[in-house]
């Protein structure tokens, strides 16, 4: 994910609360076809971390959690760019401060693969 990252909140060249960021998945096909979109995370993500699909402001906890909203269809020979946004807020409140501390000090990386269904 840091590659995604909007370098303008970036903190000592870490994705921290108080980062943003996008992951653009460029989808594309030579014949007519549907798509779904998964993902697997390989490991603990920090909690405060958030996700939702560029212009729908529905705040997803996981990634996992958006799979449902990540499927169509895909005309040949046409592009399609799916825009998942996501952030970490800072200091929304004690607890949750005390959890990016605590997330800070277990999580050193957070990874996950996509995986592109087409059918």
């Amino acid at each position: 994910m840091y590659s995604t990252l909007n370098f303008e909140t970036l903190s000592n060249e870490k994705i921290a609360p108080g980062t943003n960021g996008k992951i653009e998945i460029v989808l594309n096909s030579s014949i007519d076809t549907n798509y779904q979109i998964t993902f697997d995370s390989k490991n603990i993500k920090p909690k405060n971390l958030k996700f939702n699909i560029k212009n729908d402001f529905t705040k997803y906890d996981t990634l996992e959690e958006l799979e449902n909203r990540l499927r169509g269809r895909l005309n040949r020979n046409k592009n399609k760019i799916i825009c998942i946004e996501w952030s970490w807020d800072y200091e929304i409140d004690e607890y949750s401060d005390y959890q990016d501390t605590l997330d800070g000090m277990n999580i050193q990386e957070y990874n996950f693969d996509i995986n592109i269904l087409s059918y």
